[in-house]
């Protein structure tokens, strides 16, 4: 299932990563802020095909980055 979201920002200016950890995992940071998305937090994970990575978001990054 694919949805379209669009954000205020250019999908360059976040950080893409090759790796998918779980939500509380020290490795699974916000691509936009930087901090470490706890379990209790949530993530929206966005892929990219062509090169197999990811950004991820808190939920509230995900918002400011929407509105």
């Amino acid at each position: 299932m694919s949805t379209e979201i669009k954000l205020n920002i250019s999908l360059d200016e976040l950080a893409w990563f090759d790796r998918s950890p779980e939500a509380g995992d020290p490795e699974c940071i916000c691509s936009y802020c930087g901090f470490v998305i706890l379990e209790v937090d949530g993530m929206c994970r966005m892929f990219r095909k062509s090169d197999n990575t990811e950004v991820r978001l808190h939920p509230a990054c995900l918002q400011l980055l929407t509105s």
